[in-house]
């Protein structure tokens, strides 16, 4: 499926374990059986077995024609210029961790997580399925191109998973910026991932295809444009200064230099005015191919290893390894000054910037102006005017005992957000994402009926589904899939895992990076383990409260309450009665409470003065309202038994004694 029939690969071992010793091995295959049969020979012998993504040269064949062979370190091995086509778009996520071990189990399902978040975001984006893969310590998504290897197409493809690093890396999980290469190697799938030693609690695993798509497509060069053009130019490096050595020094002879020091300069070319050389194997760390010395045309030197695990390491350090005086004699520290400065008085700063302050309160008016910084309102008015929750930067708190259909109102915001053109990301923890699209289709519908699985209602079901399937799939790319579920132990067993406060904080900076609102569903089912959780739990949303404020998101959270009874189950809901921290109510911006009650007549305000009688199940309690007026007010609303519809009928009437 990865290989073309006909055309030519390299498959590539390094570190074969043979005696006290490592051997590398290398051979070109275009009879894709004997490639198979040679990679699984080598199977768990090495870190892993490898193979050229891309088409090579078919002259290659003459240096191994399907058979390995053993070479030495310094071998001759597939480089950028041998290869003919780009035929692969290549995305690799895998956990930040010590170099040479294998991931833990948590750092392995976040980066499988982390690639079906990717896959949603370019799915949106109009881009075909990948091959979606599990790498052995992370994961991988393979999308299919067809472009010449020019160096404009190469420049194209290392932009777009540059706008991918830049959209999805974070402390946890890392998405590797240095696979556009064309002569780049990859993991064979079906092969063992054997880096460092197994143990329990970071074990070998088996590299596979987890989904393959049913009908592969080929990336458009303008959709691969349009992601690109979303990649921000990198920080230029700081500039050296008189007591620091630079990392480009002028005026060395570079062929020189690596013949003195064994480097073996596999091919070299003409690069932009100067002269780029391409080393093989990498002089810090052999398990990579190749590394790059450029000569630039002022005479300026730089180094670069095309992968993450040399991230750092330039000229200077690869000068340092190999020359140290030399680098300590060109970096003279520049002369100190005797003259003593003349006394200067002692001035007192103001501690507070105001003017700054007032700049950026003029700024924000202007957003707002221009309609790039609003409030979202809510389906309802009333209740929208009273709290202004979805408010730039700002978190909201829903919550409410079990099947009063907080799910249900929670959606119907996303709804009204979703027709008003803003981007949003919601992150279900109780049901699949299967789930969650027959509700959202009982909202479209206004029909409950549409989530009952019988078998006279299967005919309905399919007419909706059919009529609402393009509108229901722009909804269900925006939806990630419940990480608790689908996961199997080695048994073939359903296990529900616990998901980390940790890994949900990175899927909110994830989503705050494009989505103006975003929903966790509910927080109940993040775990915060410890004798002092509440602690976790603080921590959990002040970091969360610190995203949004960077991003200026809207963060809404659903929560349970605490099961009341006897007579208390006849009180009006408080924000304490909110399962968990108590920082969640305190921190948020808004504090919805929805709660359900038997049919009944209550008082409400008129909104031209006066009261009026109407019939009631519900109740929303504004337990706070930072951001509104109606802080501590209590609406009455009429949930539909045949409908997800949620009718606001007006704030609810004080006693009569408070109004007299």
């Amino acid at each position: 499926m990865l290989v073309r029939p006909g055309s030519v690969a390299e498959l590539r071992v390094i570190d074969v374990k043979d005696g006290n010793y490592c051997a590398n091995y290398t051979g070109y295959f275009d009879n894709l059986a004997k490639m198979a049969e040679a990679a699984a020979k080598f199977d768990g012998k090495a870190p892993a077995v490898y193979f050229t993504l891309n088409e090579c040269n078919p002259a290659l064949l003459a240096r191994a024609s399907n058979r390995v062979v053993k070479v030495g370190k310094k071998s001759i091995s597939t480089s950028d210029h041998d290869i003919i086509r780009l035929r692969w778009f290549p995305i690799d996520a895998d956990a930040k961790r010590p170099a040479g071990i294998s991931s833990s189990d948590e750092e392995h399902e976040a980066a499988l997580w982390r690639a079906s978040a990717i896959r949603d975001f370019l799915k949106k984006a109009g881009w075909p399925d990948p091959f979606y893969c599990d790498s052995g310590n992370g994961a991988h998504l393979l999308y299919q191109i067809d472009l010449e290897n020019t160096p404009e197409n190469v420049e194209l493809v290392k932009s777009s998973i540059h706008a991918i690093a830049q959209r999805f890396d974070d402390d946890v999980i890392e998405i590797d910026k240095t696979v556009f290469n064309p002569s780049r190697i990859w993991k064979v799938y079906g092969t063992m991932a054997c880096k460092g030693d197994a143990t329990k609690e970071r074990p070998h695993r088996k590299a596979e295809i987890i989904e393959a798509p049913a009908t592969v497509q080929t990336v458009t060069v303008d959709r691969l444009k349009a992601l690109a053009a979303t990649a921000k130019p990198d920080k230029p490096a700081a500039k050296p200064t008189a007591t620091t050595p630079t990392n480009s020094i002028s005026g060395i002879d570079v062929e020189a230099f690596c013949r003195k020091h064994g480097l073996d300069i596999h091919h070299d070319a003409a690069w932009k005015d100067g002269k780029k050389y391409q080393v093989t194997p990498c002089p810090f760390n052999s398990d990579h191919s190749e590394a790059i010395i450029i000569k630039h045309p002022s005479g300026a030197v730089s180094f670069k290893c095309l992968h993450n695990g040399c991230v750092g390491k330039g000229w200077k350090q690869l000068r340092e390894r190999f020359e140290p005086e030399a680098l300590r004699q060109s970096a003279q520290p520049a002369p100190v000054s005797t003259t003593p400065k003349p006394k200067q008085r002692p001035t007192i700063e103001p501690r507070i910037n105001i003017d700054s302050d007032l700049e950026a309160m003029l700024s924000e008016v202007e957003e707002q102006a221009a309609g790039r910084r609003v409030t979202i309102p809510l389906p309802w008015s009333r209740l929208s005017s009273g709290c202004n929750a979805l408010r730039p930067g700002s978190m909201t708190v829903i919550a409410g005992p079990i099947k009063t259909g907080k799910s249900f109102f929670t959606m119907t915001i996303i709804k009204r957000v979703h027709e008003m053109g803003f981007d949003w990301a919601y992150l279900p923890l109780e049901d699949d994402r299967k789930a969650w699209g027959w509700r959202m289709l009982s909202i479209l519908e206004q029909d409950y009926s549409i989530n009952d699985a019988t078998k006279e209602s299967a005919e309905k079901r399919r007419i909706a589904v059919t009529e609402r399937m393009e509108e229901l799939s722009q909804y269900l790319a925006r939806v990630t899939e419940n990480p608790r579920v689908g996961i199997k132990d080695a048994f073939g067993n359903t296990v529900i895992p616990e998901i980390s406060h940790d890994r949900v904080l990175g899927w909110i900076a994830r989503a705050a990076k494009t989505a103006r609102v975003i929903v966790v569903d509910p927080i109940s089912q993040i775990e915060f383990n410890g004798r002092e959780h509440w602690k976790d739990e603080g921590s959990f949303v002040r970091q969360a409260l610190g995203i949004i404020g960077d991003t200026d998101a809207s963060l809404i959270l659903v929560a349970h309450t605490v099961k009341r009874s006897g007579v208390n189950a006849s009180l009006d809901l408080t924000a304490e009665d909110v399962q968990g921290s108590a920082m969640y109510t305190r921190l948020a911006h808004t504090t919805l409470l929805l709660d359900a009650c038997e049919m009944k007549d209550s008082e409400v305000a008129r909104p031209q003065g006066g009261f009026e009688s109407v019939l009631h199940n519900r109740v929303v309690t504004i337990a706070a309202a930072r951001n509104g007026s109606a802080s501590r007010s209590r609406l009455a609303f009429l949930q539909d038994k045949n409908k997800p519809h949620f009718e606001e009928l007006g704030f609810l009437a004080p006693s009569k004694k408070r109004r007299k």
